[in-house]
């Protein structure tokens, strides 16, 4: 998989500006953000799933994810998929239903002309290129709220504690090898101060909310895709098989097994 990945400002903001082109040697695990997501697919074809539901991803889509919403994209292995995000550094908006996908027919500037207007000026630092982007971006940003049922995220409770930019961390990163000290070291705590605090905000430890995250990804693909336990696995980066099924029972009650077969009954399959 290719990536790039830029951070803009927009005001007292972050815009995190990215494009993805998916290849064989890339496993899309399922993921959350803490704020709203802008994909525009550029090229190809493929499938993103989000709470037990499936939508088609084709060239030309504008779709908008909410903040904290599990979903994971699949690309087509004869046209994979070109895509582009717009992430931003807070929740600015949030929509029902959880996912929408955008019709910009009448916008102020089509989608693929700002992506591939922010990809020159990207590569050509061009005098004022971040301001002509940040522009583009308000322009798109404005036709979308007016677009959509959008209401002002009333919900920042998470983002006034502490601990956020180390749940930030974890959610983004809960399939690799995280240790407390070093998510405590991101909140410049000590260890022991971070685990207590931790506990005391989400009545569980560290350790249990990334394993928790981790059951929560497997749980969805489990229920959305034929893949093999040892893949889920490899993919949550667990070190033996028998230690994600040990954890996933612990959690569920079932082993992934038990928990696929019980889906699959309900669904008639």
């Amino acid at each position: 998989m290719s990536f790039s990945y830029y951070k803009l400002p927009y005001g007292s903001q972050t815009i995190n500006l990215s494009k993805s082109t998916f290849e064989n040697d890339w496993l899309s695990i399922p993921h959350s953000h803490d704020c709203v997501e802008l994909m525009f697919i550029a090229k190809g074809k493929g499938e993103l799933s989000f709470e037990n539901n499936k939508q088609p991803l084709y060239e030309g889509q504008l779709i908008l994810v909410n903040g904290n919403v599990f979903h994971r994209e699949v690309s087509d292995k004869k046209e994979p998929l070109t895509l582009y995000y717009i992430n931003f550094s807070h929740p600015a908006i949030y929509f029902e239903p959880n996912l929408i996908q955008v019709d910009y027919h009448n916008f102020s500037i089509n989608p693929k002309v700002l992506f591939e207007t922010a990809d020159y000026e990207l590569a050509n630092e061009e005098l004022n290129y971040r301001n002509k982007i940040e522009h583009l971006i308000q322009l798109l940003m404005i036709d979308i709220m007016r677009a959509i049922d959008f209401k002002p995220e009333s919900v920042e409770a998470p983002r006034h504690s502490k601990l956020y930019p180390a749940i930030k961390y974890i959610n983004e990163h809960y399939n690799e090898k995280i240790n407390v000290r070093f998510l405590a070291n991101l909140v410049h705590m000590s260890s022991q101060h971070f685990a207590r605090l931790f506990k005391q905000e989400h009545n569980i430890s560290p350790h249990q909310f990334i394993t928790q995250k981790r059951i929560d990804a497997a749980k969805f693909l489990l229920s959305s895709y034929d893949h093999s336990i040892n893949s889920i696995s490899d993919s949550l980066n667990y070190s033996d098989v028998a230690s994600f099924i040990r954890a996933f029972k612990a959690f569920v009650g079932k082993t992934p097994k038990q928990y696929k077969n019980a889906i699959e009954m309900t669904e008639g399959k």
